[in-house]
C-alpha cells in the first residue's frame, strides 16, 4: 500500500473515530435542514410480504467476476435460489450506475423469476459518511436514484432494497440517528415517488459485535484475544449476568412506521479482523443476534438474514463448517426469517479489500457451498423443507403472491465508456477506497 492511500485510509479512521465519540456522548449529528418530503402518489401499491412460515433463498453478491461466477457455480450445483443478492454505490456519476446495473441485469436475464435483493450504499466501507448523507438531502444523488427506479420498475421480479444498509456499522455507518432517519426517508420517498409496485424496503443492522455501541463488543475482543482461556471465560461470562448497555439501541435508528417493511442485520458468528470467537464468545454473539431480533419484532418488523457466510471458517472445515451451516437454518427456523442471504464466494479471489490483513481471514478462501461435498449435501438437505423458496421448485412470484407489471426502461443514453475499475490500495489522487474496496471519485 503505498504512502498515499495509507494517509488516505488512516484520515479516514480519525474522522471516524471523532464522528464515533460524538456520537457516544449523545450529542446528536443532524441534518442541516429538514429533508424536503416527497409524496408518495395515490394508488401506490408496495410488494407483498414474504409469508409467514416462508423463508426465500438469495444466494450473493457483487458484480465483480470472481463473485458472480461463483454465483453462477451455485447455480449449476444446487438449481436456481430464490433471488440473486448485488450492490449498488452512490457517487455523484450517473454513468457509473447505469454501468453497474447493465451489468446486473445481464446476470438476471440469464435467471428468470428469480427476485433481486439489492443494498444501496455510498460512501466508505469502514468509516463514518456524515458529508455523503447531507448530500443525499440536499439532492446530489437524485438523479442516480431516479435512474434507478426507473430500472427497478423495468424488471420483471420483485426487488428487495435495502437503502443505507449496515447503517450501525462501527457505531453509525451514515451518520447519527437523525440523520440516517432523514437519509433513509429522503430515499425511500424519492423511490416511491416514481410508483414501483414490486420494491420492498429493508432497515439494515450490522448486527453484533460490529456495531460497538452495544456491551457485545467488549465481550467479543475479550473472547477472541484473550490468552488465558479460564480467565476469559470468567469475564465473558458476566455478559449474562449484566443487563445490556446499548449506548445507541437500534430503535434510535428507526425510520418510522410505514418506510421500513422488514429489519435485517449482518450474521457472521465473528468478530472482524480478532480471529475465532471462543466457544463463550460464541454465546454471547448469539444472545446478541436474538436481542437485535427480539427488538425488531417488539417494533412489528418481519425479519431478514441480508449478508452472511461463516466468518474464518468457510466451508471446507469439515465439521466447524456443518455446525455454522445447521446453527444458520435452526436460526431461520426460531425466527422465521423471510428471507436469508448467503454470500457464495472465494474472497481471496475476488481479491482488494476484502483479501487485505486487515481483515486477518475474516473471509475465509472459500465460502461456496458446492466446493465441500459433505456441506454440498447438508445445505440441500436443509433446503429441501417447503419452507424455502427457490425457483428451481415453485415460481418465486406466485409464492409471493406478487403479478409483475414491469414498464420499459426507455433510456437513449448510452452510458459513459466505463475505465479501468481501481481497487483500494491502488486508489489514484482525487479518489477514495468506496464500499467494496472500489476507487470512487471524492464528492
Amino acid at each position: 500500500m503505498n504512502l498515499k492511500n495509507s494517509a488516505a485510509l488512516v484520515g479516514n479512521a480519525l474522522n471516524h473515530l471523532e464522528l464515533f465519540l460524538r456520537q457516544k456522548s449523545k450529542r446528536k449529528i443532524a441534518a442541516s435542514r429538514p429533508p424536503k418530503h416527497t409524496p408518495t402518489p395515490d394508488g401506490f401499491m408496495p410488494l407483498p410480504q414474504i409469508p409467514p412460515q416462508r423463508t426465500l433463498m438469495v444466494i450473493g453478491q457483487a458484480t465483480e467476476p470472481s463473485v458472480t461466477r461463483s454465483m453462477s457455480d451455485y447455480t449449476k450445483a444446487m438449481g436456481l435460489p430464490g433471488g440473486y443478492s448485488f450492490y449498488l454505490i452512490l457517487s455523484g456519476n450517473i454513468g457509473r450506475i447505469k454501468r453497474e446495473l447493465a451489468t446486473i441485469k445481464v446476470f438476471l436475464d440469464s435467471y428468470p423469476g428469480t427476485a433481486l435483493f439489492l443494498a444501496v450504499g455510498y460512501g466508505s466501507g469502514l468509516t463514518g459518511n456524515i458529508r455523503e448523507s447531507l448530500l443525499l438531502l440536499e439532492g446530489r444523488f437524485d438523479p442516480e436514484i431516479d435512474y434507478l427506479c426507473r430500472w427497478l420498475k423495468s424488471l420483471n421480479r420483485a426487488v428487495f432494497l435495502r437503502p443505507l444498509y449496515e447503517f450501525d456499522r462501527l457505531g453509525m455507518t451514515y451518520g447519527g440517528p437523525e440523520l440516517f432517519r432523514s437519509a433513509f426517508r429522503y430515499f425511500v420517498d424519492r423511490i416511491r415517488s416514481h410508483s414501483p409496485n414490486n420494491v420492498a424496503f429493508v432497515w439494515h443492522s450490522t448486527g453484533p459485535m460490529w456495531r460497538l455501541v452495544d456491551s457485545s463488543t467488549k465481550y467479543g475482543i475479550i473472547a477472541t484475544i484473550g490468552k488465558s482461556g479460564k480467565l476469559t471465560d470468567w469475564y465473558v461470562k458476566k455478559y449474562f449476568v449484566k443487563k445490556v448497555r446499548d449506548s445507541v439501541p437500534i430503535s434510535d435508528f428507526y425510520p418510522g412506521d410505514g418506510y421500513a417493511d422488514y429489519f435485517a442485520i449482518s450474521y457472521w458468528d465473528g468478530m472482524m479482523g480478532l480471529g475465532p470467537l471462543s466457544p463463550m464468545g460464541h454465546s454471547v454473539y448469539m444472545a446478541e443476534t436474538r436481542r437485535l431480533f427480539r427488538e425488531a419484532t417488539s417494533l412489528g418488523l418481519p425479519l431478514i438474514i441480508a449478508e452472511s457466510n461463516p466468518a474464518y471458517i468457510g466451508t471446507i472445515s469439515g465439521e466447524k463448517s456443518a455446525q455454522w451451516i445447521n446453527t444458520w437454518f435452526d436460526l431461520i427456523e426460531e425466527f422465521d426469517i423471510r428471507l436469508a442471504s448467503y454470500i457464495a464466494a472465494e474472497f481471496f479471489k475476488e481479491g482488494g479489500v476484502w483479501g487485505s490483513r486487515l481483515f486477518n481471514g475474516f473471509w475465509p478462501q472459500d465460502c461456496r457451498i458446492h466446493a465441500d461435498e459433505k456441506i454440498r449435501r447438508l445445505f440441500a438437505t436443509r433446503l429441501s423443507s417447503p419452507r424455502y423458496i427457490v425457483q428451481s421448485r415453485e415460481s418465486v412470484n406466485e409464492a409471493l403472491i406478487f403479478a409483475p407489471s414491469p414498464v420499459p426502461l426507455k433510456d437513449k443514453t448510452p452510458p459513459e465508456p466505463e475505465r479501468d475499475r481501481l481497487q483500494w490500495p491502488n486508489c489514484k489522487e482525487g479518489e477514495y477506497p468506496g464500499m467494496g474496496g472500489w476507487c470512487l471519485p471524492k464528492l
